[in-house]
């Protein structure tokens, strides 16, 4: 996400394309350069299943999403519980830089919540497991807010541009929304 927000501050200052980078991002540039390098450190689990796990007595995908002035994402994980054990594995996360037009944080807080629908509906379809059901945490009372509201197939935020929080789904014990604390 970092070469994206790079980027776009280049795009924001209009430059030329043989005008110098100024020094602040040129530095930031190299540092990031030096910071992808620890990427071949990193390691992550891909066996999301351990073996005293073969038949979880439930699964369930949960969801957790955010926005800020710079970006919104997602991030989910699978729970899985047996016999009064469980195991959480991370599934993936997804990160986006807000657009350069001017939007509000509740706006992007909502597109982040989409974000995490969508991720859950490819999670689901990919995963060979039976799901008893997905729980999307936000931070958002706006989001909260905008899916107790809604009653038809969309909320809308303006002419031409909806938002389909009711993937969420309204009573349905399948999909659940849940308001979590921000301020950490």
């Amino acid at each position: 996400m970092m070469a994206k927000m790079l980027l776009q501050e280049l795009c924001r200052k209009n430059l030329g394309w043989d005008e110098a980078i100024p020094h602040v991002l040129s530095k930031q540039w190299a540092d990031w350069l030096e910071d992808l390098q620890k990427v071949a450190e990193f390691k992550i689990d891909r066996c999301i299943k351990p073996k005293d796990f073969s038949n979880p007595v439930t699964a369930q995908l949960h969801h957790f999403s955010d926005a800020s002035e710079v970006g919104y994402g997602t991030v989910s994980y699978l729970r899985l519980e047996k016999n009064s054990k469980v195991h959480v594995a991370f599934m993936m996360g997804k990160a986006r830089v807000v657009p350069l037009k001017q939007t509000t944080i509740p706006r992007l807080e909502l597109t982040a919540a989409v974000l995490a629908v969508r991720v859950d509906s490819m999670l689901q379809k990919e995963l060979q497991l039976k799901l008893e059901k997905s729980v999307f945490w936000t931070d958002s009372t706006t989001v909260c807010g905008a899916r107790r509201v809604q009653s038809l197939n969309t909320c809308a935020m303006k002419a031409g541009d909806s938002i389909p929080l009711w993937l969420i789904g309204s009573q349905s014990s399948e999909r659940q929304l849940r308001l979590i604390s921000g301020g950490m």
